[in-house]
C-alpha cells in the first residue's frame, strides 16, 4: 500500500463527494504505465466513492477521470498523481464528484459560453510549487464547460513534449497545440487564454 498521508483526510474529503467518481486506467511496461496502476490500485481502496478500471493503452498511458455515468469530463493525468501534484488529482475529483470548489458565477457563465473546442495541455513536474495552480484552474474549467479538455504531463517523463514545444521551465500551458505559455496562472488567467486563443 502506498503512502497516501493523512488517510483520515482523505476520507473526510470522499465523503463529501456528492456522488462516485470513475477511473480509467491505460496502462503498458513503461515506469509511467506501472506506476499508474500500482497508484489507482492503491488509491481507490480508500473510499467506495473510487470506481476503477484499467486496460491496456493504446497511446500514452494515463488516469482518465469520468462521472458516475461513465461520461468523460475531459481530465487526463499522464502522470503518478504525487509531490505538489496530489492535492490537485484530489481537487480534480472533488470537481468532479461535485460539489466542488466554488467558482465565481462569471466565470462559470463564461466557461460554458466558450463555442470551439479548447485542449489544455499543462506540462508540470511533480517538484514545482507553482505547477498546482495551472493544473488545477485546467481541470477546473474542463469540469465546467463540454468544449474544454485538460491533459496534464509529467514532462520529465517525455522528452519528445520537451523537445517539440522547447520547454525550459514550467509550468507550460499549450492550448490546442499551438499556443504556448509559460507560468502559473490562476482560473481567470487560464479563462482569459481560451478566449483569446478562441478569438
Amino acid at each position: 500500500m502506498q503512502d497516501f498521508g493523512d488517510v483520515e483526510q482523505l476520507k473526510a474529503l470522499f465523503a463529501k463527494f456528492a456522488s462516485p467518481v470513475r477511473l480509467k486506467v491505460r496502462y503498458d511496461d513503461s515506469d509511467l504505465g506501472q506506476g499508474i496502476h500500482s497508484f489507482i490500485q492503491d488509491f481507490c481502496q480508500l473510499s467506495d466513492k473510487l470506481l476503477w478500471e484499467a486496460e491496456e493503452a493504446r497511446g500514452i498511458p494515463g488516469i482518465e477521470i469520468f462521472r458516475e455515468d461513465g461520461s468523460p469530463v475531459g481530465i487526463v493525468y499522464h502522470a503518478v498523481p504525487g509531490g505538489h501534484e496530489f492535492q490537485s488529482f484530489l481537487l480534480a475529483l472533488y470537481n468532479t464528484a461535485g460539489p466542488g470548489q466554488e467558482v465565481a458565477p462569471e466565470v462559470v457563465e463564461q466557461a460554458k459560453a466558450i463555442g470551439s473546442r479548447m485542449k489544455i495541455q499543462v506540462m508540470m513536474t511533480l517538484s514545482c510549487n507553482q505547477c498546482p495552480e495551472a493544473v488545477t484552474a485546467a481541470q477546473r474549467l474542463a469540469t465546467l464547460s463540454d468544449n474544454v479538455t485538460a491533459e496534464i504531463f509529467d514532462v520529465i517523463r517525455f522528452q519528445d513534449i520537451i523537445d517539440k514545444y522547447k520547454i525550459k521551465g514550467v509550468p507550460c500551458i499549450v492550448i490546442n497545440d499551438e499556443h504556448v505559455t509559460f507560468g502559473k496562472k490562476n482560473i481567470n488567467e487560464m479563462l482569459a487564454l481560451l478566449q483569446a486563443a478562441e478569438d
